[in-house]
């Protein structure tokens, strides 16, 4: 119990320095930097601004625009498959006609440790980068830069 309590009080105290780990021993995340970047976010962005990403209420709350999830993932390949070309939230063509059917028009892409969907949003953020280039354009990011927001040119997806 000791060790348990001692556990708990030093997450504390770094979680009031400005940030809490994931895990014991892990670097912390910095979530008070991303609720900033989401706040200002919200004061510089259009009324009708729709954004996407693995922690869409927290985007809502803290940006006051539309939010949503933008896949379902597939928890066998997600957590525990190590197959090399698995694809557990769908692979690219899936993940922009589900963010163009429902007008997104930013995706937040993050480095989280404890989400498993972290990796592949960067994945899929990577390849219409590369894809289609000048299709993302980063519009603001935490010091960081764990958090990063991009921001949809529709015009220049499906353009070579």
């Amino acid at each position: 119990m000791a060790a348990c309590g001692f556990a708990l009080c030093d997450q504390a105290i770094v979680t009031e320095r400005g940030g809490a780990s994931s895990l014991p021993g892990m670097e912390y995340e910095d979530w008070r930097g991303c609720a900033r970047m989401l706040t200002e976010f919200g004061r510089n962005s259009p009324k009708d601004a729709v954004l996407a990403g693995i922690l869409d209420p927290m985007y809502y709350l803290y940006s006051g625009r539309k939010a949503l999830r933008p896949f379902s993932e597939d928890p066998y390949p997600l957590y525990y498959s190590d197959a090399p070309l698995r694809t557990p939230i769908g692979g690219s063509a899936r993940f922009i006609e589900t963010l163009r059917a429902n007008r997104v028009s930013y995706v937040v892409a993050d480095r989280l440790r404890l989400f498993g969907e972290s990796k592949w949003i960067d994945l899929l953020t990577d390849e219409i980068r590369a894809r289609y280039p000048e299709s993302l354009s980063l519009v603001t990011e935490t010091a960081d830069a764990r958090f990063r927001i991009y921001r949809i040119e529709w015009n220049r997806v499906g353009q070579h």
